[in-house]
């Protein structure tokens, strides 16, 4: 028995395949991000599993990413953060992730990920956190009671597209950097 062989298309650089490509890729974002949540929680409830150095635990993050804010934001403020953040990066995307395959994927997993928060939080009213570094840390550090974070994929899958995103945001910040020292040179009147 023979299976068909899978091919993998690595798009060219024009604008349109990597749109189509990026595309595709924050749609499977999404959906693995949906898939292992809802997983987690038909299959963990409110159970704890250790697997070495990873713990599986649910919990509910009603603010925003590491647990920022919780308790002490609107549901509907976070909502309008996450979107937002969206947004600015949706706008990113538009302009530099037709620049190259790297920047493509990233911009995706980024947006797939926030995606899949931003839907967590509007629809469950707080993102299911299951993947926990707790018995890393606590390994790391030497210490039974070290705390650690508490994540899911599309945090692994945003940080991974910033990971990928970096080398632009260096860039950008730099341009930046020098455009407010020639403001500021203007405005002060002297050069540095």
């Amino acid at each position: 028995m023979s299976f068909p062989r899978l091919q993998l298309v690595v798009p060219t650089d024009s604008p349109a395949d990597l749109a189509r490509f990026s595309s595709l890729i924050t749609l499977a974002v999404f959906l693995t991000d949906l898939a292992t949540k809802n997983w987690a929680l038909a299959m963990l409830g409110s159970g704890h599993a250790e697997f070495g150095l990873v713990a599986l635990t649910v919990i509910e993050n009603d603010g925003l990413a590491f647990s920022a804010g919780a308790g002490s934001l609107t549901p509907l403020s976070v909502v309008a953060l996450r979107l937002g953040a969206l947004a600015a990066v949706l706008g990113l995307a538009w302009r530099y992730g037709s620049s190259s395959l790297r920047f493509a994927v990233g911009f995706a997993l980024v947006l797939g990920g926030g995606l899949g928060n931003a839907s967590d939080t509007v629809f469950r009213d707080g993102v299911v956190d299951f993947i926990s570094t707790a018995p890393l840390i606590r390994a790391v550090a030497g210490s039974p009671t070290a705390e650690g974070f508490v994540m899911n994929l599309a945090d692994i899958w945003i940080l991974t597209g910033l990971a990928l995103l970096y080398p632009l945001f260096r860039v950008l910040g730099k341009a930046a950097q020098r455009r407010f020292m020639d403001v500021e040179s203007r405005i002060l009147g002297r050069e540095w």
